[in-house]
């Protein structure tokens, strides 16, 4: 399904009951379907990201199970991460629940997003990274600011990503 409004346009993936079916999506829940891309290519029929290991955080606690798919919607079994044109799909998250998504993968920098789930339909959570990854430098410093030594800082939305300060308290 394509829809335009004024000089813009934008394309929307709209599944069958097949698909949901086959993703063990179960009546009355939802699922949260996202590809992986690569924000430096703007065409979306090639900038799938293969290769990212995507996590789910749930608003209300609960555990998703993360599905990685092949090009042709098919469940990759045993797939750790994704391939191809970089899809993935959770099923059967509790309608009204807000999960947000985050992704790694070596030498990338990936953006979070967070949508909603409905019953029996399927929300998009697309996933968008540049490659070279990015550095955070920091400084710890207590309150007189003097440098803390050995302070464990850690990125909020991905606890993987940490570093330790050193001696003049800066964590890279």
């Amino acid at each position: 399904f394509s829809a335009a409004s004024g000089a813009s346009s934008w394309r929307v993936a709209l599944f069958t009951q097949a698909n949901l079916t086959a993703w063990g999506v179960r009546a009355g829940l939802g699922a949260v379907y996202g590809r992986t891309m690569d924000n430096a290519n703007s065409d979306t029929s090639t900038n799938g990201l293969a290769g990212v290991q995507v996590q789910c955080a749930s608003a209300h606690g609960r555990i998703y199970e993360i599905l990685y798919l092949n090009d042709d919607l098919t469940v990759a079994a045993g797939a750790t991460a994704t391939i191809g044109a970089g899809r993935f799909v959770i099923p059967n998250v509790v309608p009204g629940d807000t999960v947000t998504l985050s992704a790694r993968k070596a030498g990338w920098s990936l953006w979070t997003r967070t949508t909603r789930a409905y019953a029996d339909g399927v929300s998009h959570g697309y996933l968008y990274g540049i490659s070279g990854g990015a550095t955070v430098t920091m400084y710890v410093n207590d309150k007189s600011n003097a440098a803390i030594p050995g302070a464990t800082v850690r990125v909020a939305e991905n606890t993987a990503l940490s570093a330790t300060s050193d001696s003049g308290g800066k964590a890279v």
